[in-house]
């Protein structure tokens, strides 16, 4: 299926879930994919997408994601190792969530200002009213000290969005 596309698809079956691996770039190519994917999801209990190799979505791209969120309802999407610009994108654009989908984790930025140098960290994604509480400050990667990037409360937004 990923062979038409101008970004790398791999589709997996496991366990009747349909687990997709998104490399690259989504733009309005996604169209494609999307319309082949609202034809598979009935056949499936839940929708996997697994985004840490995305690297860059545009506003045609957001576009098609949210239509493609819309054509595969009701069937449950888990979006795992989502990237900090698309955690961005959730946070500012209706549509990229609905109630039938949750992130389950996330890349956190983290900078230390003496190196000049910004490191994301992988964290699991819990919507509880405790969960920013869990979110560290401060990681050390490497004798490193890395500091927090972002306001909690602005990142995690999407925690909070209901459609």
């Amino acid at each position: 299926m990923s062979d038409q596309f101008p970004f790398k698809v791999k589709i997996a079956n496991e366990n009747r879930n349909l687990i997709i691996s998104i490399q690259g770039f989504i733009d309005k190519n996604f169209f494609n994919f999307a319309a082949e994917l609202s034809k598979l999801s009935p056949k499936f209990d839940k929708i996997i997408f697994e985004l840490a190799e995305l690297t860059h979505i545009d506003s045609s791209g957001i576009k098609e994601w949210i239509r493609m969120i819309e054509s595969v309802k009701p069937t449950p999407i888990t979006l795992k190792h989502c990237p900090v610009f698309f955690i961005n994108q959730l946070n500012m654009v209706d549509g990229m969530l609905t109630f039938n989908t949750q992130v389950e984790s996330c890349f956190v930025p983290y900078f230390n200002e003496e190196l000049d140098k910004e490191i994301s960290m992988l964290v699991p994604v819990v919507k509880s009213d405790s969960y920013l509480g869990t979110v560290q400050s401060q990681i050390e990667r490497d004798g490193v000290v890395y500091d927090l990037d972002v306001v909690k409360e602005k990142y995690f937004k999407f925690l909070r969005i209901k459609n």
